[in-house]
């Protein structure tokens, strides 16, 4: 029977601490607070002494890593009880409400060119199912893949790309092509070679 690998826990810096000033109930409370950092992003925060014992012992992991970590295990169970379609149904649904912040940038800058556009558009292939940011004029696929948040996702994202190569010309962004402003020429270029 194959042991659990067991969960890695968040660092605390014994050595360093701030003292903190607060206010409760009107008097001022010194605290005393120690760096403890997130071994899934490396996110570093500053908590009491009882509550990062509390991380150290409990295999903690910061508040975004934690909710991500709840994601999957909802997917997983949903998958399991409903199926896949049912949970990619779903999760096309939060996406289409929740845009993130690197897909609100691409939809503004095909909102600025003028071009129909449809966000996660549902594909199925040898009964995977695949979700497609964008599907430009209904012939072309665009990526928003943002470094942090495909970091763990590098192999099913390349499968998910072969796939779509196959079907869609494709055009893959990062954040550094938003940061450096490199993303509407791309997208501009992209659109007008492929039309």
């Amino acid at each position: 029977m194959d042991t659990p690998t067991p969960r890695p826990t968040m660092t605390v810096d014994w050595t360093t601490c701030q003292v903190r000033v607060r206010t409760v109930k009107g008097k001022p409370r010194r605290e005393a607070t120690y760096p403890v950092t997130c071994p899934e992003c490396g996110h570093e925060r500053w908590l009491k002494r009882h509550d990062a014992f509390k991380a150290e012992q409990m295999c903690y992991f910061c508040y975004h890593c934690t909710q991500r970590e709840k994601g999957r295990q909802g997917w997983q169970v949903t998958a399991a009880r409903w199926g896949v379609k049912v949970a990619v149904k779903h999760q096309r649904a939060y996406r289409l409400a929740h845009p993130s912040n690197l897909e609100q940038q691409c939809m503004a800058l095909l909102d600025g060119l003028g071009v129909f556009y449809e966000r996660e558009v549902w594909f199925e292939q040898q009964g995977k199912v695949y979700l497609i940011d964008f599907v430009v004029a209904e012939r072309l696929a665009i990526e928003v893949n943002g470094t942090f948040a495909h970091r763990h996702r590098a192999d099913s994202d390349a499968l998910k790309q072969a796939v779509l190569c196959q079907h869609y010309p494709l055009l893959i962004l990062s954040d550094v092509d938003f940061d450096t402003k490199q993303a509407a020429v791309l997208i501009q270029t992209f659109i007008q070679h492929d039309l």
